[in-house]
């Protein structure tokens, strides 16, 4: 992947290249096939409405030579990638820093002051409460639409839909929504909650001593620590499990139950065996159209400290929406251009961090 260098102020900072107009996924944290459902959007968004937004998403910031706050690198990289209408500065660059747990809503210029508040309600309530649960594709998806909802007032397929037409599909939206909340069977959202409630009720069940017969209770959180391992203390500190600790008021029979987490990224250590291990992949070369890229995976746990070091290989990008015929490296816009508009940020927009 080429690296552009910074301005003369920032000199030992790097910015990625990009290699497509409207989604550049470093971090490998959109799964290909429905990488082509964002392009599509965004190329829709931009023939409709003549904005530019475009979505990145890297490992860490020092990969490129930056450390600090995100604000700073998502406006220099702006303005070198030159998003958006020179003219009326409208772009708009969604960027996550996968290891550095950092994210920003970098706005152009055009944009001013208006905008950034709304920016930060979709970044608290949208993006990083799915990305706290690994979910990344479904924040970016969802910060997405309604980031455009924000900047254009409408729905991704409706910028010259009728308001009857648009209540008709806002009434389908929620009657779905709606359907989906109440069945959820055969649905990742309706698993999702169908097993909370179960685990709720199988949690809050009255427990039986298997010693004398008596009826246990349930320890608080203050009070299970002393029954706990460090192990399993650090399993709930990093939110990989949860344990239950009851006890028999009679003859101090102790049981510990382990929970879980549904949505976790920690490992089970072959070391230690308690779920404390975590993987972080380095990038050593990003792939391209016509090599394969390489990378380390070191796992630490957070435990015992065992580790280890792997290497992978990362096949290349597939182009599924550049011509057989076309000489251009990236996608086209509705003009037929393979770069930016030249368009500037001021620094507005927002951030968070997850």
């Amino acid at each position: 992947m080429l690296l552009l260098f910074a301005s003369a102020g920032q000199a030992q900072t790097t910015y990625p290249d990009y290699e497509d107009l409207y989604v550049n996924d470093y971090a490998g944290l959109i799964p290909n096939s429905w990488e082509s459902r964002l392009r599509y959007r965004l190329e829709e968004l931009n023939d409709a409405r003549g904005i530019e937004f475009t979505i990145l998403t890297i490992n860490r910031m020092s990969d490129y030579g930056h450390s600090g706050a995100i604000e700073p690198f998502a406006t220099d990289l702006f303005n070198e990638w030159g998003i958006g209408n020179a003219d009326t500065n409208d772009g708009i660059l969604l960027l996550v820093s996968r290891r550095d747990r950092k994210l920003r809503i970098e706005l152009g210029a055009g944009y001013g002051t208006e905008y950034n508040a709304e920016m930060k309600r979709i970044i608290d309530t949208t993006i990083t409460p799915a990305f706290r649960e690994d979910a990344y594709y479904t924040g970016i998806d969802e910060g997405m639409i309604k980031i455009i909802q924000a900047v254009t007032g409408r729905y991704p397929g409706e910028y010259d839909a009728n308001l009857l037409t648009r209540m008709l599909n806002a009434t389908g939206r929620f009657v779905a929504m709606a359907f989906w909340w109440i069945l959820g069977i055969g649905t990742p959202f309706g698993l999702y909650f169908g097993t909370k409630a179960y685990r709720h009720h199988k949690r809050t069940k009255p427990r039986i001593c298997r010693n004398d017969g008596s009826k246990m209770y349930w320890l608080t959180e203050e009070e299970e620590d002393a029954f706990l391992s460090q192990g399993q203390i650090i399993e709930e500190q990093i939110k990989a499990m949860d344990h239950d600790v009851w006890a028999c008021r009679q003859c101090e029979h102790v049981r510990v139950e382990a929970y879980p987490a549904l949505f976790n990224s920690h490992k089970v250590c072959p070391s230690c065996s308690y779920k404390t291990q975590y993987i972080t992949k380095i990038t050593d070369t990003y792939p391209t159209r016509t090599s394969q890229g390489h990378g380390r995976a070191y796992a630490l746990c957070k435990n015992c400290d065992h580790e280890t070091v792997t290497t992978f290989v990362i096949p290349k990008i597939e182009d599924q929406n550049v011509s057989s015929n076309s000489s251009s490296s990236f996608s086209s816009t509705s003009g037929g251009s393979s770069s930016f508009g030249g368009g500037s940020s001021s620094g507005g927009g927002a951030s968070g961090s997850w």
